[in-house]
């Protein structure tokens, strides 16, 4: 596609933890797949708050410190257009 990868990197690390062990006990409790509900629900606003928050702390650590997260639950990928004369080469 032309393009190379300039940041590779993970979010949601802090909460990473925390969504295995909710996943897991879901799994518990809803054996049968018909039953099994998302993990969208909605939150008290406090705790999102507190959850935009820990967001903020990681996009900090990774933009400033330029620190690579080693899991998360999402991953993030900074790419950059190669130009014409870098794909020649190629």
């Amino acid at each position: 596609a032309g393009l190379s990868v300039k940041k590779l990197t993970y979010m949601f690390f802090f909460v990473f933890p925390i969504a295995v062990l909710v996943r897991r006990v879901k799994r518990l409790f809803q054996r049968d797949a018909m039953t099994y509900s998302s993990d969208f629900i909605p939150i008290p606003r406090i705790l999102n708050s507190l959850l935009i928050q820990i967001g903020r702390l990681e996009q900090w650590i990774i933009s400033k410190l330029n620190f690579n997260l080693p899991f998360g639950l999402s991953v993030v990928s900074v790419q950059q257009k190669n130009s014409l004369r870098d794909r020649d080469a190629i």
